[in-house]
């Protein structure tokens, strides 16, 4: 049996972010035991041009962004790219939960995004620096839920409600 060998690009995000160092440095750990050539892509400035520009001079099989506002970048990006180069399949990853990324999964320019549960987020923040004044610092790490969503269930009802919080 022979292993297709893709090519992934993973562009590197925004350094001074931690939640974003984690992601990559997990991706890559997870990475080393695929049979994939895996291309990191570091760059001062991450506009839908440069990432165009990049596509037309590399061959890549699938992307994958760890920031937002990368990620809505590459999308832009492949949907010129596609446009101007029928017919590509290079496959589009990344993190996020933006009205533009929610609009690019949406159109299929994403194949599936990582969402955080924001709402979680903000709560669990509030009861912690409460805690915190109070003098009741908690040690543990806390898990916030996340979920990993394609263009074909967006809208079910648990994922409307992580992608379209304040829509009821």
């Amino acid at each position: 049996m022979e292993i297709s060998v893709k090519k992934v690009l993973l562009i590197n995000g925004d350094i001074s972010c931690s939640s974003v160092l984690d992601r990559e440095a997990a991706f890559r750990d997870t990475m080393k035991i695929s049979y994939n050539e895996i291309l990191e892509w570091e760059q001062a400035d991450y506009s839908s041009e440069t990432i165009l520009n990049y596509l037309r001079t590399n061959n890549v099989d699938v992307i994958v962004a760890f920031d937002t506002e990368i990620l809505e970048n590459a999308a832009k990006a492949l949907k010129e790219y596609e446009d101007q180069y029928p017919p590509q399949l290079t496959e589009l990853y990344g993190v996020g939960s933006s009205s533009k990324v929610i609009r690019y999964l949406e159109n299929d320019n994403i194949v599936s995004i990582v969402v955080q549960d924001d709402y979680s987020m903000g709560y669990l923040g509030v009861r912690d620096a409460i805690n915190a004044i109070n003098g009741r610092e908690e040690k543990e790490r806390t898990e916030i839920a996340f979920k990993i969503v394609d263009h074909e269930h967006m809208y079910s009802e648990e994922n409307q409600r992580l992608l379209f919080p304040f829509v009821r």
